[in-house]
């Protein structure tokens, strides 16, 4: 799951690739991960769909953070309270996690997303 983490992160144009092409050579992940999918898909405000953050793992975890970034730049300032909030969870995987996926999704923010981190 690293290895696929840090090439979704790469660039651009490799991301686009792995979202294009995981779906359709691996049906069984889809079949797998709908509920959470569907889950994610049904948000339809930012504190709603950070709040699915634990269930965005395989494909469900492109979805959520394509669905994220069609939040705008008022999705910022909840996603820095997000990452400031992760520092004081125990479970040190799970913060991992949930920074790791916070951060992701601010790279593709521009500067905006840069000046949150």
């Amino acid at each position: 799951m690293q290895t696929y983490f840090r090439f979704t992160i790469f660039d651009a144009a490799t991301r686009t690739l792995m979202q294009r092409t995981t779906p359709a050579i691996l049906p069984a992940l889809q079949h797998r991960d709908g509920p959470k999918i569907a889950l994610i898909q049904a948000t339809d405000n930012v504190t709603a769909r950070l709040d699915l953050l634990p269930l965005a793992t395989g494909l469900a975890e492109m979805i959520w953070d394509q669905r994220m970034r069609r939040f705008g730049d008022e999705a910022l300032p909840l996603i820095a309270q997000r990452l400031w909030a992760a520092a004081a969870m125990a479970n040190q995987q799970i913060r991992g996690v949930v920074c790791e996926k916070l951060i992701a999704n601010l790279r593709w923010r521009g500067e905006q997303g840069a000046i949150v981190l």
